[in-house]
């Protein structure tokens, strides 16, 4: 394998006397960035004596790992999983498949960090890449299911295991064709999309890291993996920090300002270069570059690249993607050519603002719609207009007037598809501001915590966010979720409220997406104070979401069944109740039998009715099945779990050890306090568990003291807004203290 130009100046001028070194260089090279970090490298190895005998760099310019041996094989053991085998290795640890029994068997993709002479920097690393993991949710995003340490003390983490291929193997097996190739990708930034918006760059995005897996009857289902050199904006850890020498990613794929080693220069707009470096690989099967491992970054057109390294192979080429050779080398110089381009600009600026604005554009080219990265002239939008319905527009042809009307429509169309682009790339730099608030080169004491800033922030929205009614009714809405997760109910339903306000007031065409949704979070956000409107608005979204065939509007109906469920079951409509929570599993289990955590959602809900129909057997099998699925969803250590095995707790109380029981109800209720803080509503409610669980075994002091001290937290925080329920523990602890 040939060296990168910066392996062959280090190597070469490593061999010089130190005061000959810089002269060479500037002999060899005129690229100052270039120059400079070889001198880096230079500079590193002089201070340290194995620096040369153990490389950073190999011949791609890729960090390796020291030259320590592993001793872990197929057949080891690491905490509860047997490693069966070797998936791959990198500079960051080694991955193995292996093999979960107990509690529950599943295989899984389990990282360990290699053994090196210099400890610290991989350790930072899996630490940042377990956190990276564990703070997305996302289907298109590999989740962590398990972490720890090994005997001899090197963490592993154990992450949901991906059968599938890289994304370049996978679609020209398939033969996907070009649209197919753009939806694909568009679900990718979806899940890059949300990387971003949790704070986490990326920075080794390529086809290896994208696997597509796909079962019989499903769609392709695209999915991220290998955070190891993630950077989490928001950490206390600078997880940009690198050891001098080391060029953490893979150079392919990396952006000018990634492969120039500048981490002040990193945001969204890194990943999005390499995610155009697959796009484009994807439409020609080449790379964009002539040298892709050297820190040029000058890219080719995609027409004059395939023209010039594959002239004899077009007719295999063109198959492997769906298309005839004419139909290929057309597509080359098209739409789809000129988004890849777009995201491989060398000036960031130049480059799609977010991932999200990079999947509307490769929709928008699926469904033959006007591109931004394309000129809108009138022969392009025309164009557009005809692929989208040729037979109409042979008519346009005769007829003058209609080809007027058609005009307009095409204008009409190009204009809602600058504004959703303007309203994507808004939101994009409105929440960026969010992102940056707690940094301290900004103004903020470096102990401004982010909730606070999420306070603040939706009290003065940046401007970005409210020049436009749809785009700050996105912003609110998005803010009110996040307050209603972080406990602050009232200051959710604020957000809530005002970002109705703004939907209502739109047109039905702009609102028809939003409304639902806004309708829904809503309905839950004042279901304790207000429970008719709420259930009204449940109603009216339930019906509104009915009507769509969108996956994610038929995903959140089922969810509007359940919140439905419970509202009638806490008016004591147990017999309504009941057939709403077994309609959204019947639903749930027919169109989203992969999704463990819907499926688990509606399992407690039917499971609540069960239980107070006194149906205790029913409530349980309902219960035991929940905690399966999320166990296998979301790993041993997650909210969810807590609350079903107290909930089994509660079930198992009349029978076998009460005290066994006792102790696991109080077990959950700490956990729940340490992952949410004292006085969240779900902390809260595991501790009135408890005390419900001590009245019932007969501790009755113990209980009036669980309850005095969880009454007393609830009533004098300012965030719990829940009337009835703070009345209903209250008339429970009063009761008790009569008998």
């Amino acid at each position: 394998m040939s060296l990168s130009p910066l392996q062959r100046l280090f190597q070469e001028a490593s061999e010089l006397p130190a005061d000959e070194q810089a002269a060479y260089l500037e002999r060899a090279t005129n690229d100052e960035a270039l120059r400079r970090r070889v001198s880096d490298l230079l500079e590193s190895a002089s201070r340290s004596p194995d620096f040369l005998g153990s490389p950073t760099l190999d011949s791609r310019g890729n960090p390796v790992a020291d030259a320590v041996a592993s001793p872990l094989s197929p057949g080891s053991r690491i905490g509860p999983y047997e490693l069966l085998r070797k998936l791959g290795s990198g500079g960051g640890g080694i991955v193995f498949l292996a093999r979960q029994e107990q509690p529950l068997e599943r295989e899984v993709c389990l990282k360990v960090m290699r053994a090196t002479l210099d400890d610290e920097e991989p350790r930072w690393r899996f630490e940042i890449e377990r956190q990276a993991i564990a703070r997305m949710e996302h289907p298109g995003i590999a989740r962590v299911l398990d972490a720890g340490l090994t005997d001899d003390g090197r963490p592993w983490i154990a992450m949901e295991y991906i059968p599938g291929d890289a994304i370049t193997t996978w679609c020209d097996a398939h033969e996907l064709g070009l649209d197919q190739r753009a939806g694909l990708m568009a679900a990718v930034c979806d899940a890059v999309h949300h990387a971003h918006q949790k704070g986490v760059l990326h920075r080794d995005l390529k086809p290896s890291n994208v696997l597509v897996t796909s079962s019989a009857g499903a769609a392709p289902r695209p999915c991220l993996i290998d955070f190891g050199i993630a950077c989490l904006n928001d950490s206390a850890t600078d997880s940009r920090q690198t050891r001098p020498g080391r060029l953490p990613g893979t150079p392919a794929y990396m952006s000018p300002e990634q492969i120039h080693g500048d981490p002040d220069a990193l945001d969204a707009r890194t990943d999005i270069f390499s995610l155009g470096v697959i796009l484009y690989e994807l439409l020609t099967g080449v790379s964009p570059f002539r040298e892709p491992n050297s820190a040029s970054r000058e890219v080719t057109p995609p027409e004059r690249s395939t023209r010039l390294e594959l002239a004899g192979d077009v007719a295999a080429l063109a198959q492997r993607r769906g298309e005839t050779p004419q139909a290929w080398q057309r597509a080359l110089r098209g739409d789809l050519a000129l988004i890849a381009l777009k995201c491989l600009r060398r000036d960031p600026a130049e480059r799609y603002a977010s991932a999200d604005a990079l999947a509307a554009d490769l929709r928008a080219y699926v469904a033959r719609l006007p591109v931004s990265a394309s000129r809108p002239t009138w022969s392009y939008l025309a164009s557009r207009m005809i692929r989208r319905h040729p037979y109409a527009a042979a008519a346009v042809v005769v007829m003058l007037l209609v080809l007027a009307a058609a005009s307009a429509a095409i204008l009409h169309a190009q204009r809602r598809a600058v504004a959703e682009r303007k309203r994507a790339e808004d939101l994009f730099t409105g929440f960026a501001r969010l992102i940056v608030a707690g940094n301290p080169e900004f103004g903020r004491s470096k102990d401004y915590p982010l909730r606070q800033a999420v306070f603040d922030f939706a009290e003065h929205l940046p401007e970005e966010l409210t020049r436009d009614p749809r785009t700050e009714a996105r912003a609110r809405h998005t803010l009110a979720d996040a307050l209603q997760g972080m406990g602050e109910t009232a200051k959710a339903q604020e957000q809530f409220a005002r970002a109705l306000g703004l939907l209502e007031a739109m047109p039905g065409e702009d609102s028809a997406d939003l409304l639902p949704l806004a309708l829904f979070g809503n309905a839950i956000s004042v279901s304790e104070t207000q429970p008719e409107l709420a259930r009204g608005q449940m109603m009216r979204a339930e019906g509104m979401l009915g009507h769509s065939d969108r996956p994610h509007d038929r995903y959140m109906r089922i969810r509007a069944l359940c919140h439905l469920s419970v509202l009638a079951h806490d008016r004591d409509k147990l017999e309504d109740a009941e057939r709403l929570a077994r309609q959204a599993l019947g639903l749930a289990d027919a169109q989203f039998a992969g999704d463990r955590e819907l499926i688990a959602k509606c399992l407690w809900t039917l499971a609540r009715v069960e239980r107070s129909l006194n149906r205790m057997g029913e409530a349980r099998a309902l219960q035991a099945r929940r905690l399966s699925l999320i166990e296998s969803a979301m790993g041993a250590d997650s909210p969810q779990v807590w609350d079903t095995k107290a909930e089994l707790a509660l079930l198992d109380l009349g029978t076998g050890d009460p005290a066994a029981q006792l102790a696991i109800l109080e077990d959950m209720a700490r956990r729940t306090e340490n992952h949410f803080g004292a006085v969240h509503a779900q902390s809260l409610a595991r501790w009135i568990d408890y005390a419900r669980a001590l009245a019932l075994t007969g501790k009755r002091e113990e209980a009036l003291k669980a309850y005095r001290e969880t009454i007393a937290k609830a009533a004098n925080a300012p965030s719990f807004k829940e009337p009835a329920t703070l009345a209903r523990w209250r008339e429970e602890a009063r009761e008790l203290q009569e008998r």
